[in-house]
């Protein structure tokens, strides 16, 4: 079961297109690759760089993975107690209910806002897919519950799921397993938002 929601959280990884036309979202990005985020990298061999994502392939990986994580969760539903005592089942069935929660939540926005754009910061050295940070840029204010963020933030401080930052209309995801301080991450996010924003 544990390999299982390893290869669940794989599937976060974001699918490349290249151009390289800016806005807010580009400049947020391009804002964030600094020295201070090379120093939280799990991997220092990482030269990150910033480019445009894909909004129709994203939006693919994340309703695959919201089917992926609602079908994980109707197999919890079906395990004996004693089985999902040994997984110390309550706390792994809300680990799992906010992870269907959050992706949920997240293709229901890219649903709504079709004119959303998407940016990259990361590894790039893998034509087909990017590893690292993104930047999401919606037409309309976020309604992401924050004690939902604040749930996902603290996974992703034991490597599970994202961390996520949020304003207004402006949504930065980083993978858990790029990054070693999530603490940092979202101070670095919350530097460059607000610096792009004010600026827009």
């Amino acid at each position: 079961m544990k390999k299982k929601v390893g290869w669940i959280l794989t599937l976060m990884v974001f699918v490349l297109v290249g151009c390289t036309s800016k806005n807010v979202g580009y400049a947020i990005a391009e804002s964030m690759n600094t020295d201070d985020l090379r120093t939280i990298l799990i991997d220092s061999s990482i030269t990150p760089n910033v480019g445009i994502l894909d909004t129709e392939s994203l939006k693919d990986v994340y309703e695959e993975l919201a089917f992926e994580i609602d079908s994980f969760n109707h197999e919890l539903q079906l395990l004996e107690s004693d089985d999902l005592d040994e997984f110390e089942g309550e706390l792994f069935q809300e680990v799992f209910a906010a992870l269907a929660i959050y992706t949920q939540t997240i293709v229901d926005l890219m649903d709504q806002d079709t004119a959303f754009n998407a940016y990259y910061l990361g590894d790039d050295r893998d034509m087909e897919s990017i590893y690292g940070i993104s930047v999401l840029v919606f037409s309309k204010p976020i309604n992401l519950d924050s004690e939902l963020v604040e749930f996902m933030n603290e996974l992703a401080k034991e490597e599970i799921g994202e961390a996520v930052y949020v304003n207004d209309k402006i949504l930065v995801i980083a993978e858990s397993d790029y990054i070693s301080d999530i603490d940092q991450f979202l101070i670095l996010a919350e530097q460059a938002v607000t610096k792009h924003v004010k600026a827009s």
